[in-house]
């Protein structure tokens, strides 16, 4: 197993700016479903430096690059990351990265734990 059985399971296809927002949070699922400590060990994937590597060395980086809803929603003007518009700010009230106790993100940067982000991923397909 490798990076590459992790993303065809995981990240079997790149986000899309045309993706709706429930596709969107889909694939941020699936992608977080993915770091688990479970799955993590069933595909030989690690995590350091939030990138994840194989025994061959590939990298795939945990990042708004690789996020859906990052790709739809992020905008960035000079020095100015603005996530206003997606569904994850809107029912946090703010972004990842930048919260508090319910940041999903600073959650798993912090102690490589995704349960957080998913339980606040799912928690949008709720209130659909």
């Amino acid at each position: 197993m490798s990076i590459e059985t992790w993303k065809k399971e995981f990240y079997p296809t790149d986000p899309s700016k045309l993706m709706s927002d429930k596709d969107a949070i889909l694939h941020s699922i699936k992608k977080w479903e993915g770091l688990t400590k479970e799955n993590l060990e069933r595909h030989d994937v690690y995590i350091h430096n939030a990138h994840l590597y194989d025994d061959y060395g590939y990298g795939f980086e945990i990042c708004s690059d690789t996020c859906s809803l990052c790709v739809k929603y992020l905008t960035r003007h000079l020095t100015l990351n603005n996530c206003y518009k997606c569904p994850l700010y809107k029912k946090l009230g703010f972004s990842c990265g930048h919260g508090k106790s319910n940041d999903g993100w600073n959650k798993w940067e912090f102690d490589n734990n995704p349960d957080l982000m998913i339980k606040n991923l799912k928690s949008l397909l709720v209130d659909d």
